[in-house]
């Protein structure tokens, strides 16, 4: 039996933080951002949702430009929009 591991990444200008944990519920992100406050680019993951509203969430561009091309590829109506 693998136990299967999840390595949190968090940095900044300061600092590069790796986490290893078990899981990848929202319990890792909330306990180590607990009393935080600032902006935090992450992917979509929705472990992310339930930190507290003194940290804003904004998305990662790169998944964002991913959701286009998968539009502009994959529905041809909306190619010229995407």
């Amino acid at each position: 039996n693998k136990q299967r591991w999840w390595m949190w990444l968090i940095s900044s200008d300061q600092a590069v933080v790796y986490l290893l944990d078990r899981t990848r519920s929202a319990s890792v992100p909330s306990n180590f951002f607990a009393g935080s406050e600032g902006i935090l680019m992450t992917d979509r993951l929705a472990s992310y949702k339930s930190l507290q509203s003194s940290i804003q969430k904004v998305w990662c561009w790169v998944h964002i430009r991913r959701d286009f091309l998968n539009i502009f590829n994959g529905i041809p109506q909306l190619k010229p929009w995407a």
